[in-house]
């Protein structure tokens, strides 16, 4: 017995994000000019399948979406592996961006790492926080384990799917010790040793914000 979906849900995607406006503009090949970008996430998957960061773009001054193609997000999984061991976090991580081409044709791009950069105001901080929170809902799955008695109890009655829904997701909230107001649904179910593996998806908090200086402080490099 097998009901598991994908056990990865990526953020829900709570806006149209098909506006040029929300993304980092790259300079075209030829342009002698790099784009400065301060990550403010790991890498998201969208729903038509491209990856995105929330960064602040530096040049606008104001939060966007990184789309990150192929070679790009190669580069930002290969600073991840070359650098998580040394305890530094991609969050809060500075680069600058300029594509590479020949003959007009964008090959590839240059991610150049900075170093934490210009630290954020306070206000630039808050600005990230209303991006994210308007553009992105984050889950993460966590599995609790029901003995089929527990299950049957659990489920059993005559009560609507909704209703049968929420006692599932009581049960679970209490085995993981988890608020039942973050429980989101359960993500399927697998029969394991005997037993039943339920995953639940919780809403999860969003990703923290690097420090910022106080407003009446400058930024410093």
């Amino acid at each position: 017995m097998s009901t598991r979906k994908n056990r990865h849900p990526e953020p829900f995607i709570k806006r149209d994000l098909s506006h040029i406006r929300d993304y980092v503009k790259i300079p075209q090949p030829g342009v002698n000019a790099w784009v400065d970008v301060k990550f403010m996430t790991y890498p998201i998957l969208l729903d038509n399948g491209a990856y995105v960061s929330v960064v602040w773009d530096v040049v606008d001054n104001s939060p966007k979406l990184l789309l990150l193609n192929h070679s790009l997000f190669d580069q930002v999984k290969d600073w991840i592996k070359n650098n998580s061991v040394d305890g530094e976090d991609l969050v809060g991580q500075a680069f600058s961006v300029k594509p590479k081409s020949i003959g007009g044709r964008i090959i590839g791009h240059d991610l150049i790492s900075k170093g934490l950069g210009t630290l954020l105001l306070v206000h630039q901080a808050m600005e990230i926080r209303r991006f994210i929170d308007e553009t992105f809902e984050f889950y993460e799955l966590r599995t609790a384990r029901f003995t089929k008695v527990e299950f049957s109890e659990v489920v059993a009655g005559e009560g609507t799917e909704a209703a049968r829904e929420r006692s599932l997701l009581s049960a679970g909230a209490e085995k993981l010790g988890v608020d039942l107001d973050l429980m989101v649904e359960h993500w399927g179910v697998e029969e394991v040793d005997d037993d039943l593996e339920v995953d639940f998806k919780i809403i999860k908090m969003p990703p923290e914000i690097p420090s910022a200086l106080p407003l009446e402080e400058k930024s410093v490099a």
